[in-house]
């Protein structure tokens, strides 16, 4: 019955001919990084400051979580926390009060239904 099964012959793929374009993952790749444009912190910040913003300035719960996660585990993992730390117990104690006095040194990035984005800073926001 295997035998039955197996009725293709190994040459069967010899129609293909070694000069057709395959699209290899490595093509897309190398042409995705030649796109791609590096910017410093400074030129992140005087983008941000120039756009105008066309979502509310207000924190959600989504990224809150998200921010204080990605702080914890920076913290956590041997970042300098940006507040005076006496009188704190724990990690997360520290990352509340940075959210607080919004210090925390990153960027929100919310994405747009037409497919652009916007970058927030903690400060712009006006409830944290």
């Amino acid at each position: 019955m295997a035998d039955d099964d197996d009725d293709y012959e190994i040459n069967d793929f010899e129609d293909i001919e070694e000069e057709d374009e395959i699209n290899y993952l490595g093509n897309e790749v190398e042409n995705k990084v030649d796109k791609l444009e590096v910017l410093s912190y400074e030129e992140v910040r005087e983008k941000i400051k120039t756009n105008k913003k066309k979502t509310v300035p207000f924190l959600n719960k989504f990224e809150k979580a998200r921010l204080l996660g990605v702080r914890i585990q920076q913290l956590s993992s041997g970042a300098q926390p940006k507040i005076n730390t006496s009188g704190f117990n724990n990690i997360i104690d520290i990352v509340e009060e940075e959210l607080r006095q919004r210090k925390i040194p990153l960027i929100i990035k919310r994405n747009l239904p037409n497919g652009q984005s916007e970058e927030w800073k903690l400060e712009e926001f006006e409830k944290v």
